[in-house]
């Protein structure tokens, strides 16, 4: 196998998993990278972005590498940046700040909120000091108090 057939492969190999059997098993990219970058978000305390996201995992990969070559840092390597061209096409996943501040305190209490399940439209909070549940709309940016009949 010549040089350009190496990297066709390696290119072929990416794309299966970006649109394929990853997809499969997490979900879309665009997805996954929100969840990622929310979470990131909560977990540093500053706005982290999905091409942040996918810049940290080319990262993480590259790291590996230096230690050992292997093809699947390479192949992830460059879903990673296809993905990272993809969101950076996307002006507005670079310039917007996410709809609604994302909760870190009980509106109620002003206690510290834990995150229970994220779901694709909406996330579920719980608030340390009281039990009180909320629903954070990922699309509105609206926190709203639920009963714990309403919790899923």
């Amino acid at each position: 196998m010549d040089w350009t057939d190496k990297v066709r492969s390696i290119l072929a190999k990416a794309d299966t998993c970006v649109t394929g059997g990853r997809q499969e098993d997490y979900g879309t990219p665009e997805n996954c990278f929100r969840d990622i970058a929310f979470l990131w978000s909560v977990l540093f305390d500053t706005h982290v972005t999905m091409r942040q996201v996918a810049l940290a995992n080319i990262l993480q990969k590259v790291v590996r590498e230096t230690h050992r070559h292997k093809e699947d840092n390479a192949i992830d390597i460059a879903g990673y940046a296809a993905i990272l061209a993809a969101l950076a096409a996307d002006e507005s996943e670079i310039t917007e700040e996410p709809k609604g501040a994302q909760p870190t305190t009980c509106p109620e209490c002003g206690g510290q909120m834990d995150i229970m399940d994220i779901f694709e439209s909406h996330i579920i909070y719980r608030c340390r000091l009281e039990a009180i549940r909320f629903e954070y709309n990922r699309d509105t940016g609206n926190l709203t108090l639920l009963s714990s009949e309403n919790i899923r």
